[in-house]
């Protein structure tokens, strides 16, 4: 058996802290050594999981210098989930850093995202430069032809969130790990481009094309599906959504959903499990919002989390835009609600991967027991 290629992935943001979690349990081509940021991220010398208050994984944090490519044969680029011209800026020059130590570098992006084109010209200079786009989308695959919408003939799961937070790709890599332990073949879209190193697939770039009208985008992306489930015949569908499932309220409208319930026409989940910050996931709440998504994209609330995020209502009011903090797991327990067990819904903590509580949930309402 060959040996796994020492690897460190930079830029470490709390949106990888799943990617990072399930490294060495998802994949085995690479070996993790180091994670790094940029400077000033205030996450430098902390636990990897003290970007979302989470139990610590025993991996810390550094800093972006040569010191820190030692012994590494591959850099592993992940273009932010919201890249800005700065990222782009700066992953492009740490690349070139990496290069100069005779270190391979590899980026994973979208072909939509804005760092592609720069990318593509650091590619024709340097050989050990190379870019891992989202393999579900052939680089001269053409969304053209007769387009015949059909519903997808497997169980289809969409994990969702009120706010926007890095739980929702958690929750999928914890379902692949536990699902992989019981031979369940499982299709899985996420949202990052990191996602293909796990063999993820992604709807971005359909989703982002700036070609296609929104319904020409829901026929694309049904049919896009279609095809993988044919290629692969999994036996269930995990679709991470694309934004914030629901307009937060009249001052913030969050996006309104709308790729959300884009995703809900094209693939039709049969299921869908929903991420509700903490001092929201009260019973009678839940089973409101349930109602709603039961009528917004065909499909009540299965279960709920209820995660260790806390919303921080002054700067929403300030800035009409959401900003939260991650609780420290010793309040979120203080926080969790007493009169869980009278939810109709079922309600899970969120953060432990040791709990299979709703692994075992989910595989009972699918009869995969």
């Amino acid at each position: 058996m060959s040996e796994k290629i020492p690897v460190v992935v930079y830029p470490f943001q709390a949106d990888l802290l799943p990617i990072i979690r399930s490294f060495d349990t998802l994949q085995s081509k690479y070996e993790l050594k180091r994670i790094l940021t940029f400077p000033g991220s205030g996450l430098v010398g902390k636990d990897a999981a003290f970007s979302c208050n989470l139990p610590e994984i025993g991996l810390e944090v550094g800093e972006f210098t040569t010191d820190n490519l030692e012994g590494i044969e591959y850099v592993l680029m992940i273009n932010p989930l919201h890249p800005t011209k700065a990222t782009d800026d700066d992953i492009i020059d740490k690349s070139i850093i990496a290069l100069g130590q005779n270190r391979s570098v590899k980026l994973f992006c979208n072909r939509s995202d804005s760092i592609a084109h720069s990318a593509g010209k650091l590619r024709e200079i340097y050989p050990r430069f190379s870019i891992s786009f989202d393999e579900c989308v052939d680089e001269n695959l053409e969304f053209t032809g007769t387009l015949h919408y059909k519903k997808l003939d497997v169980p289809v799961l969409l994990l969702g969130s009120l706010i926007e937070t890095p739980e929702i790709l958690d929750i999928i890599c914890y379902l692949s790990e536990n699902f992989s332990k019981e031979n369940i073949k499982c299709l899985i879209f996420a949202n990052t481009p990191a996602g293909s190193l796990f063999g993820f697939k992604s709807g971005v770039p359909i989703l982002s094309s700036n070609e296609f009208s929104e319904a020409t985008k829901v026929e694309e992306l049904n049919r896009f599906a279609n095809n993988l489930i044919s290629r692969f015949n999994p036996d269930i569908v995990l679709i991470e959504a694309p934004d914030a499932v629901l307009r937060f309220n009249d001052i913030t409208p969050n996006g309104f959903g709308i790729q959300s319930y884009m995703i809900s026409q094209a693939f039709q989940p049969d299921h869908f499990i929903c991420s509700i910050p903490i001092e929201l996931a009260i019973p009678d709440l839940v089973l409101s919002l349930s109602k709603d998504f039961e009528t917004r994209i065909g499909t009540p609330i299965t279960a709920a989390l209820a995660s260790n995020i806390a919303i921080d209502a002054a700067e929403n009011l300030q800035t009409h835009s959401i900003s939260y903090v991650f609780i420290p797991m010793q309040y979120y327990d203080v926080k969790f609600p007493n009169n869980i067990d009278k939810s109709s819904i079922p309600i899970y903590k969120s953060g432990n991967r040791s709990d299979i509580g709703l692994f075992d949930y989910i595989c009972q309402t699918l009869g995969m027991e």
